[in-house]
């Protein structure tokens, strides 16, 4: 069974009131993709020891994960308004997720409730400037493009998907969601995070060429070499050279060391339509 969420009720320091949101407010960012608790524990051995071995790391912390919903949380807290779209189970871990979003300013009424399959959870390892990160998917490979609404794309200045190779049904039909946002005047942008199989396909290439701006961080930029071989290239706002945007940094408080945060700083600083 699948149910919509109905985020209706706000905390006291929400920037913006989302009563009427379906009788047209408009949207900065539409976010689409994954939304799970993180369980980040800091200063681990080097070699985490099986058999049931006790050890213990420096600091742990219960905070929101998934590349999609960290962004729509810094893009809400630097002023913007933000529409979040992803798939959560009916448990604790989803409702601490959606709540979360919630609580930061995000309007969650096009997140859907899986009653069949848990919400995704991953714990993240770090040790010095490093991490591991392990996660379980859960109804995270559920998500589809048929799950975004068409009025929340129309409502929105710019569409954003994260991690689609944790979402390959979202994934197949990524072309498609770019395709029609596109059509409609709205901008688009996507994190591929990393690919678990290493093949880093999967619908992603048929979907670059309605693809505005392309997020790979330092590390991911190089490892998708089959990128460069696809037949039309991402577009460019200004051909034949890079163009920069200002971000816009605020104080970090996840304890989970992540570029999403960057990202949400380029969605502000990215111009609009025209």
């Amino acid at each position: 069974m699948l149910v919509r969420v109905h985020s209706s009720v706000r905390s006291s320091t929400d920037q913006h009131s989302w009563e009427g949101v379906d009788t047209g407010v408009d949207f900065d960012l539409l976010v689409v993709g994954d939304a799970n608790p993180d369980v980040v524990l800091v200063g681990v051995p080097d070699r985490p020891a099986f058999g049931q071995r006790e050890q213990l790391a420096e600091t742990g912390t219960l905070t929101l994960g998934g590349s999609a919903a960290i962004l729509a949380c810094g893009a809400a807290r630097l002023g913007l308004r933000v529409a979040f779209v992803g798939r959560v189970g009916d448990d604790e871990a989803g409702r601490f997720a959606v709540a979360t979003l919630a609580a930061r300013g995000v309007y969650t009424g096009g997140c859907a409730v899986d009653s069949s399959l848990p919400t995704a959870i991953t714990a993240v390892l770090v040790r010095g400037a490093d991490r591991a990160i392990l996660t379980s998917p859960g109804c995270l490979g559920a998500l589809s493009a048929d799950d975004v609404d068409a009025g929340l794309v129309a409502a929105a200045r710019h569409l954003h998907v994260s991690s689609v190779f944790l979402q390959p049904r979202l994934a197949s039909g990524l072309a498609g969601l770019f395709e029609r946002a596109r059509a409609g005047g709205t901008g688009t942008s996507l994190d591929t995070n990393d690919d678990p199989a290493g093949r880093w396909d999967g619908g992603l290439h048929a979907a670059l060429s309605a693809t505005d701006v392309l997020l790979p961080n330092e590390r991911r930029r190089g490892v998708p070499g089959r990128l460069a071989d696809r037949p039309r290239p991402v577009r460019q706002p200004h051909p034949g050279r890079c163009l920069r945007l200002p971000v816009h940094p605020g104080p970090r408080r996840d304890r989970r060391p992540a570029v999403d945060g960057r990202g949400a700083g380029h969605r502000r600083g990215w111009p609009a339509p025209g």
